[in-house]
């Protein structure tokens, strides 16, 4: 198998325990604490938050490794997708809202933009050694 696939594999991997640590955080947030549960976009943004260290952890140590990766460059980068992703789905995250529609199935929706938009940013900028 080459290495793009195991990659591309091992990252899928990654991104449903990332769903469910930002789907676990954002459930725990905005169900167990009256604050959040009026504030649906920053409840979304802190648990995507919450996720994005989650990632950095598995993506450096298992889908990317390299001892390359772990230096301020690196994390700059990472940092860099991830909250720059992280802007994105919470945008249209408060766009579905604010047009009515659920906001689970909004959540569903926006982690195949999320999942595209880290994986690319990832394989070809923050873990290229070239």
């Amino acid at each position: 198998m080459s290495t793009n696939l195991q990659q591309f594999i091992k990252f899928i991997l990654v991104s449903w325990l990332n769903t469910a640590v930002d789907f676990g955080s954002y459930a725990l947030l905005t169900r167990g604490f009256l604050f959040w549960s009026n504030h649906l976009e920053w409840a979304n943004a802190l648990a995507l938050l919450i996720t994005t260290i989650h990632s950095y952890l598995w993506n450096s140590y298992w889908v990317f490794p390299g001892a390359t990766h772990h230096n301020a460059k690196s994390v700059t980068k990472f940092l860099v997708v991830s909250g720059s992703g992280l802007i994105l789905t919470t945008g249209l995250f408060a766009l579905c809202i604010w047009l009515g529609a659920n906001e689970w199935w909004s959540k569903v929706a926006l982690m195949f933009v999320l999942f595209a938009w880290n994986f690319v940013g990832n394989k070809l900028w923050v873990y290229n050694d070239k």
